[in-house]
C-alpha cells in the first residue's frame, strides 16, 4: 500500500511542479514530462506490475504521454489527472 501511495505522491508533485512552471517554460516542462514518463514506462511500470494492475487499455502512462504530445499542456493535465482520479493508483481518489 505505502508502494502506490508514494507513486500517487510522486506523479501528483510533478504535476504540482509543472503547473507552476509552464507559464515560464511551458515546452521545456512538457518535454520533460514525456522523458520522466517514458522513463518510468522503462523501469517503474514493470515493478509496479507485481504490485497493481492496471484498470484501463492503454495503461495511464501511455495515455498520459499520447495526451501530451497530442492535446495542448492544459487540456492535457486535465484529461490525465481524470483518467487518474478513475483509475484510483493510490487507492485513496475513490
Amino acid at each position: 500500500m505505502a508502494l502506490k501511495t508514494s507513486v500517487a505522491a510522486v506523479f501528483l508533485a510533478l504535476l504540482t511542479f509543472s503547473v507552476l512552471m509552464v507559464a515560464v517554460f511551458p515546452a521545456q516542462v512538457q518535454g520533460a514530462e514525456i522523458t520522466l514518463l517514458g522513463c518510468y514506462r522503462q523501469v517503474g511500470s514493470p515493478i509496479m506490475q507485481y504490485f497493481v494492475r492496471c484498470r484501463f487499455q492503454p495503461s495511464c502512462a501511455v495515455y498520459a504521454l499520447e495526451k501530451l504530445k497530442t492535446e495542448n499542456f492544459w487540456k492535457a493535465h486535465l484529461e490525465i489527472v481524470r483518467r487518474l482520479a478513475r483509475c484510483s493508483p493510490a487507492g485513496i481518489l475513490l
